[in-house]
């Protein structure tokens, strides 16, 4: 699978890029981080709208910011995508939201195993103890 790894600069994007070099399921389409100048040669883009290449998915570690253009990219190119930011205002709530109409989309706040064992042990107190 082409990855596109939107936020690369960041920790996380860091992570999924170290990934992909020790992977034989995962290649790297792209990075793109804000904090990268373009080179083509290298498939390393400033902005996600500045590559054209093939990919199968975007997974978006970078900016609620980046809301609108990485959903906009991913319709248009009808490609999966994975959003993990936090801080979305309701208007980029509803870009995700209209985005999912039309293509596969994950959005979750928090990618931390921790915290996701967290949320669902806090359901189950929450049912064993109604009160």
């Amino acid at each position: 699978m082409r990855l596109i790894i939107n936020g690369a600069g960041g920790r996380m994007g860091q992570v999924l890029l170290s990934l992909t070099e020790n992977s034989e399921k995962y290649t790297l389409a792209a990075s793109c981080s804000m904090e990268f100048t373009t080179d083509e040669a290298q498939n390393i883009y400033a902005n996600i709208n500045e590559f054209s290449g093939e990919a199968d998915c975007i997974i978006d570690f970078s900016n609620h910011l980046a809301t609108k253009d990485v959903t906009a990219y991913a319709v248009k190119r009808n490609l999966p995508l994975v959003i993990a930011t936090t801080g979305q205002s309701e208007e980029e709530l509803s870009m995700i939201k209209k985005a999912s109409e039309s293509i596969p989309l994950f959005y979750s706040q928090n990618m931390s195993l921790g915290v996701a064992v967290l949320s669902c042990l806090a359901k189950i107190t929450a049912k064993a103890f109604p009160d």
